[in-house]
């Protein structure tokens, strides 16, 4: 697996022939693995969605990672199981996973609000008003987005005020993106929100060259987890 590579950054002087044979022995311990892994009722795939993963194994229909990735996204909205919309929603899958861990692995939900609930956007806006006052790094985020779309980033906020981030709170419990529309049908069932966290530490800097621009962003670790075992990882800028 990746943990038996001995040195960071090993990988990155692999030839393309070693870095492929490094890959596919990671993935086949996550394939072992699957044979005793329990699957809870809803992750179960379809006999749809196992017929179109027989074909990729046949050679006879898709098998790009977006094709069946969109395949699988089809086959959410085919089933539409209601017992899995906490995996994108932002409040939810806070308390599911802490549940389920026994502690909290999340950011902390500094606040959170829903679309018409007078009661918690009054919290939230005291909320926020308290991370402004102390100049806390924050971000905005919708509860039922995805895609890193209509989130605000807010470094210094006492700097910007009260006015801008309240008012970025409204534009995220609000907000739509045309690529939600293409993902799983459970994120479509998220309640529309607006949720408070802590800001990661911005480690990749403002660039300001004429010829790319991008805002100062966090550096965030992904891994890639199959039947528990984790097989490989990416880091992002998303917040």
């Amino acid at each position: 697996g990746v943990d038996q590579h001995d040195d960071a950054g090993e990988f990155f002087h692999f030839t393309f022939k070693e870095a492929l044979q490094c890959i596919e022995a990671d993935f086949l311990v996550a394939v072992l693995a699957a044979v005793d892994y329990p699957l809870e009722a809803p992750c179960m795939p379809t006999a749809d969605f196992v017929k179109v993963c027989i074909d990729v194994l046949d050679d006879l229909g898709k098998d790009t990672w977006d094709q069946m990735m969109y395949q699988r996204i089809k086959n959410t909205w085919q089933t539409r199981d209601p017992a899995l919309v906490w995996l994108d929603d932002k409040v939810r899958q806070v308390d599911v996973a802490t549940s389920l861990c026994g502690r909290l692995v999340h950011l902390p939900l500094l606040a959170h609000a829903d679309v018409a609930d007078k009661s918690s956007e009054a919290a939230f806006q005291d909320a926020v008003r308290d991370c402004v006052a102390r100049d806390e790094s924050i971000v905005v985020k919708p509860r039922h987005g995805a895609n890193s779309k209509c989130i605000f980033v807010w470094q210094a906020p006492r700097h910007v005020g009260e006015d801008a981030v309240l008012n970025s709170a409204q534009a995220a419990m609000t907000g739509h993106d045309p690529s939600w529309e293409r993902e799983c049908w459970q994120l479509s069932q998220v309640p529309r929100g607006v949720v408070l966290q802590p800001l990661y530490a911005l480690l990749i800097p403002e660039q300001r060259d004429l010829r790319q621009k991008s805002r100062a962003a966090p550096l965030e670790l992904k891994l890639q987890v199959l039947f528990g075992v984790a097989i490989g990882g990416t880091l992002n800028t998303h917040p």
